[in-house]
């Protein structure tokens, strides 16, 4: 959940249209959540070292239905209504906007290599990851 709120501070970061407070605080949280993102990646590898097929089919599909509802909760529906769109019309829309499947996944890279690397996907992980277009 970290890495993929991280690849949303990034993008407030460096975004000149975002509020200069909100930028240095996504600043200072992307400085901070670094040191964790590090640990948490060397403690995932560090626990996966030698687990059985069993454990890691379990710990694959675990992994992507974390990741699957944190995408998912990213843009909560109201936010087209309060902006004064029609709540349905915009939900159809932003089913389909590429432009939003490929920062996604443009932004995910990092976490899905590292997820590849350590064997945390694969079966039914990935229609769950393709289904938030990290794949």
């Amino acid at each position: 959940a970290e890495e993929i709120l991280d690849m949303m501070q990034r993008d407030f970061m460096r975004d000149e249209r975002v509020q200069p407070v909100t930028r240095a605080v996504s600043k200072i949280h992307v400085l901070e959540e670094a040191r964790h993102i590090r640990f948490a990646r060397e403690e995932v590898a560090r626990r996966l070292a030698g687990a059985s097929r069993t454990r890691l089919a379990f710990e694959r599909f675990n992994t992507a239905l974390v990741v699957f509802f944190v995408v998912k909760s990213m843009i909560h529906p109201d936010v087209y209504t309060n902006a004064g769109l029609d709540r349905e019309r915009a939900l159809q829309e932003a089913k389909g906007n590429k432009h939003y499947h490929d920062r996604v996944r443009k932004s995910g890279a990092k976490l899905m290599t590292f997820l590849d690397n350590v064997g945390l996907i694969g079966g039914p992980s990935k229609i769950l990851y393709k289904k938030v277009h990290l794949l």
